[in-house]
């Protein structure tokens, strides 16, 4: 118990490290924005760290801790985090095309502000609870998550568009895509699927959270049925149901 403790102690200080220097960008943005100077600096200061440390923190929690997160209680959590993490993505997007200095600083504390609730409630609540399910192993999980957590960091060229569906079955293979783009990628792929079609999604993870999405809002629209489960790859078959 003494050594999940020490995990939980360890990703809780992550959170704080992060969380104090997102305020420190922000406050930067906000700064400049009452000062009247440049805020191109203090943006891409911030864009950084969100691209750098952030972002790749938020796609590892995914792959790895709201993966570990099976329990019917903890869905609507795990599902309200996702949401959080596409918030700050597209605020993300917003931020780097503000047109004014006060538009920039109402974003940059926006984000902020998604980020501080979202840690509150994995500190308070999703990480004492699987340190008390006893069929997570939190100190197994921390160099998987490390490993994503690195990964993610690796820059990546940013293509004009998704991949292309291929092959009898329509892979759409996201393992080489930055995390940004998946989730949009795949859900931009779903809407163009027709009644009783499908396409099979080809990724380097479990992608667990994904389907927790799918159920919530497209409960009884769609299909869901793994064709390969790891260790290094995974094919899901999703589909959309006849009316």
């Amino acid at each position: 118990m003494t050594v999940t403790t020490d995990v939980v102690s360890a990703i809780t200080s992550h959170h704080a490290e992060l969380q104090e220097a997102l305020t420190t960008k922000v406050a930067d943005v906000l700064t400049a924005a009452r000062n009247g100077t440049p805020r191109t600096p203090a943006v891409a200061a911030l864009n950084a760290l969100l691209a750098h440390d952030i972002v790749p923190h938020a796609r590892a929690e995914e792959d790895v801790l709201y993966a570990a997160a099976t329990s019917k209680e903890l869905r609507p959590l795990v599902l309200g985090m996702l949401y959080e993490h596409e918030t700050l993505l597209g605020l993300a997007t917003e931020l780097n095309t503000a047109s004014t200095d006060t538009d920039a600083a109402g974003i940059a504390r926006a984000i902020r502000e998604v980020f501080v609730g979202h840690v509150r409630r994995e500190n308070e609540i999703l990480l004492p609870a699987l340190a008390s399910d006893p069929t997570v192993d939190l100190v197994a999980l921390m160099p998987v998550m490390e490993e994503r957590f690195s990964s993610y960091q690796e820059p990546k060229t940013l293509p004009l568009a998704g991949p292309a569906l291929s092959g009898p079955d329509r892979e759409l293979d996201v393992r080489e895509e930055p995390p940004a783009r998946r989730h949009n990628l795949i859900f931009q792929t779903y809407a163009q699927t027709k009644e009783s079609e499908s396409f099979v999604l080809v990724n380097d993870h479990d992608p667990k959270p994904l389907f927790y999405q799918f159920e919530a809002e497209e409960t009884g629209r769609f299909t869901w049925d793994y064709l390969e489960s790891g260790p290094q790859v995974w094919k899901v078959r999703i589909g959309r149901k006849s009316s």
